[in-house]
């Protein structure tokens, strides 16, 4: 099934008994990612959480990849008081991580992602530069900025523009004063966070 049309659909229907244990713990399931989060408040830890997703991994004949597992505590910017809990055993405890496209760190904080988007925009740039000077029209170009400029920015654009600084804004909207002086965008775009 894997590689095949169906199989992301095949597989989501056969994890779809797979639940959190907790009331107040949350599962997101896309494809074949499976993110939990667990509060510092719970009725159920993290701890008895993977040990559920292990054990229904062992009845359903399915593999746990502990290689590709990370995670990710999130604190307060000032963690004087919090406590941190210990590391899982076999699994990597990370700074930031890559949730559906978009980086987030241990502060909630965009700024990873923001810098991301940067350099990757800055390379598309590029290749805009180059297609420009190969002969492309201004009119294909502007559809190849759509595409691979635009639309990257625009990502999960709801979930984490709200979190970022106005210096983080600025920044992104960098992007969009070149596009327009490249007369890529026939209007000035600006990030309305």
């Amino acid at each position: 099934m894997q590689g095949s049309v169906i199989g992301p659909h095949a597989f989501i229907v056969y994890i779809a008994d797979l639940k959190a244990r907790g009331i107040t713990n949350t599962i997101i399931k896309y494809a074949d990612d499976y993110t939990f989060l667990v509060p510092e408040m719970c009725d159920v830890t993290a701890e008895d959480e993977l040990a559920h997703i292990k054990m229904w991994c062992i009845i359903n004949k399915l593999l746990l990849n502990l290689i590709k597992t990370i995670e990710v505590v999130i604190t307060r910017p000032n963690p004087r008081m919090d406590l941190i809990p210990d590391c899982f055993p076999d699994i990597e405890r990370v700074q930031c991580a890559k949730v559906l496209g978009v980086y987030i760190n241990k502060k909630l904080s965009f700024s990873t992602h923001v810098n991301n988007l940067i350099k990757v925009c800055s390379q598309r740039f590029y290749l805009l530069q180059q297609m420009r000077k190969q002969g492309l029209s201004d009119e294909c170009l502007k559809l190849v900025f759509n595409g691979i400029v635009l639309y990257k920015v625009q990502y999960a654009l709801p979930m984490w523009a709200g979190y970022l600084s106005q210096e983080q804004i600025d920044r992104l909207d960098s992007i969009f004063q070149k596009a327009h002086r490249w007369h890529l965008t026939s209007c000035m775009i600006h990030l309305n966070c």
